[in-house]
């Protein structure tokens, strides 16, 4: 009887240290793929890209004006000038997400000032 007990003593301890060794590889195993997924997310590179736009609408106005004189005679010609000049600035940015490892577009999304204001996102 005491054989019987002392091989089933035997045989659990095994079979527990068995499966506590088990238990710590997978966590081994789990501590590994989450530093690896960070390593990967912190090898992407963001690249942003702006463009400066420039609008200029640019007018001008010239008005002659003639006063005639008191016998019909030209006496004088009085000519205004008058500028008028508008400027509108447009920022336009690219932005890349590049892998450091084989460096190509992951994406590529073109956004405005006046669409970020509005709270755009992809």
């Amino acid at each position: 009887m005491a054989s019987n007990l002392e091989n089933f003593t035997h045989y659990f301890m095994i079979i527990v240290f068995l499966m506590f060794c088990f238990i710590l590889l997978c966590m081994a195993l789990l501590a590994l793929h989450c530093y690896l997924q960070k390593k990967k997310k912190k090898t992407t590179l963001i690249e942003v890209e702006e463009t400066e736009v420039k609008h200029v609408d640019e007018n001008k106005r010239v008005k002659e004006n003639i006063v005639k004189g008191p016998h019909g005679q030209p006496e004088s010609v009085v000519v205004s000038v008058e500028g008028d000049c508008h400027v509108d600035d447009d920022i336009i940015r690219k932005k890349k997400e590049l892998k450091a490892q084989n460096v190509h577009a992951k994406s590529l999304e073109e956004t405005t000032p006046s669409a970020l204001e509005a709270g755009h996102s992809s």
